[in-house]
């Protein structure tokens, strides 16, 4: 029985085209979710004849009149729809409109998906990004490349693994920046005397330094990974993430499912989670109602952590 050619092998072909083969096997593999020692294997391989192609295609697309080149700060200021630093493709958009519709397939997120493609501010991705939208080619697009996941994989399954995925590698930097402040503070010291008398008072302006924490804008990170915010009685504000222990146990049993890049940072994330669950046991067994062979086994954890 002849082996079903996978049709993420034609698309990695076309990303390669659209990007006259300026385009790293890495970006390529993070783009389709496949290794990048898979796209290396497809790209070597005489009968796809990759470079072949894309010398073809530039021969027969030379073009007489030259093609403007926008700078980076025009590029934010314009419509994408005025665009003119890559040709048009036959479908009627241009590599760039292209290449946001796959990644804005991948993550339905029109301001992250802008903001990879066009390197802008994150002003001009939202604004832009929800505009590109309406775009009836893009809308097309969009949907046919829907449909091509649908195809090869079940739209629920897929959910579930990209949702558990989003959990398990979430960072709280993802969601909250640190800030370290530098501010002055006013700081009496009273001197008594023996019979309790004041003898003397010095005021003086002291510096330190606090962390400030502010958390991002609600476009830029995926509510659904936070389960909780509150705000306690100090005025702190508490930000809870989905359980990522979880998640974990669950991509672990489908890591035939990962690129390999997102295999290594499974693996990773679960050696921290290891190093953590040791250190609670620790602390557990040195707690004072602990008796001393439990304390042995204590020092002996903590020597094999590496932290005596």
């Amino acid at each position: 029985m002849a082996r079903v050619r996978d049709p993420n092998r034609d698309k990695a072909l076309e990303i390669y085209m659209q990007h006259d083969g300026k385009i790293t096997n890495r970006a390529i593999a993070e783009i389709l979710g496949v290794s990048e020692k898979t796209i290396g294997s497809w790209k070597s391989k005489s009968k796809d004849n990759w470079k072949g192609k894309l010398n073809g295609v530039l021969q027969s697309s030379e073009r007489s009149t030259p093609i403007k080149i926008q700078s980076k700060k025009s590029k934010e200021k314009v419509a994408e729809s005025d665009d003119i630093s890559t040709l048009v493709t036959e479908d009627g958009l241009t590599d760039k409109q292209r290449l946001f519709c796959m990644y804005y397939v991948r993550s339905l997120n029109a301001t992250s998906a802008y903001k990879k493609v066009y390197d802008c501010s994150y002003q001009a991705a939202m604004a832009n990004g929800s505009r590109l939208l309406s775009n009836a080619k893009v809308k097309e697009t969009i949907a046919e490349l829907k449909k091509q996941r649908l195809e090869s994989l079940d739209l629920d399954k897929f959910d579930v693994l990209e949702k558990y995925k989003a959990i398990a590698f979430a960072d709280i930097t993802d969601f909250i920046d640190f800030t370290q402040v530098d501010s002055e503070a006013t700081e009496t010291t009273v001197e008594y005397n023996p019979d309790g008398s004041k003898k003397s008072e010095k005021t003086e302006v002291v510096p330190y330094t606090y962390t400030k924490f502010s958390m991002h804008h609600s476009e830029e990170i995926d509510g659904m990974l936070i389960t909780e915010l509150s705000k306690g009685k100090d005025g702190m504000f508490k930000v809870k993430l989905a359980d990522k222990m979880a998640a974990l146990a669950f991509l672990a049993k489908y890591t035939d499912l990962l690129n390999e890049n997102e295999r290594k940072q499974l693996q990773n994330e679960q050696s921290k989670l290891n190093i953590d669950k040791t250190k609670v046991e620790i602390d557990k067994l040195e707690k004072p109602d602990s008796n001393k062979q439990e304390s042995e086994i204590a020092k002996m954890l903590r020597r094999m952590a590496g932290e005596e």
